[in-house]
């Protein structure tokens, strides 16, 4: 008697101690926070999250991301941005489609929560917790905003992460 198994998915990778988050299509991209408009420095609240050229040298740290597993959870984490404690959330805690990523102070609410899941083709989700929506980008090109939209696995919500 012969018996088959299926073959098993891709077991996801490490996620870096830090990182740059990348559109899968468009890996010459990385997510980063710019300064905010009232304080000029990237240190205050409400910074929008955009696409920028990762090899442009101007404040590289802006680009360089840490995740820290919410405990208790094996795939929940606040994604923050080193040397900050400005986490990656969804501005407002809107739920519908489009609203803007934005850094904030870290705190433990779901806007602030994503579910990182790992497709097995190379790239992963970016799922917030409070919406149920994904990181999106609409279009692959330098200083294009993100969003998030409902999850449906296209290129505008695959992201790849690179150690830094």
């Amino acid at each position: 008697m012969l018996t088959a198994t299926a073959p098993s998915a891709s077991a996801a990778p490490a996620i870096p101690d830090s990182f740059t988050i990348r559109p899968k299509a468009a890996t010459s991209l990385c997510v980063k926070a710019p300064a905010h408009p009232a304080s000029g420095s990237g240190e205050a609240n409400g910074s929008v999250v955009l696409l920028e050229f990762c090899g442009s040298s101007w404040m590289p740290t802006t680009k360089t991301w840490t995740a820290n597993r919410v405990s208790g959870t094996t795939d929940l984490y606040r994604i923050r941005r080193q040397w900050t404690n400005l986490c990656l959330e969804i501005g407002g805690w809107a739920n519908h489609d489009a609203a803007t990523a934005l850094t904030w102070t870290c705190h433990s609410g779901a806007n602030q929560t994503w579910r990182l899941r790992w497709d097995g083709g190379g790239w992963w989700e970016f799922r917030n917790e409070a919406s149920l929506r994904c990181l999106d980008v609409r279009v692959h090109r330098a200083w294009t905003s993100l969003n998030q939209w409902g999850c449906h696995g296209g290129g505008e919500q695959q992201w790849v992460l690179i150690a830094a």
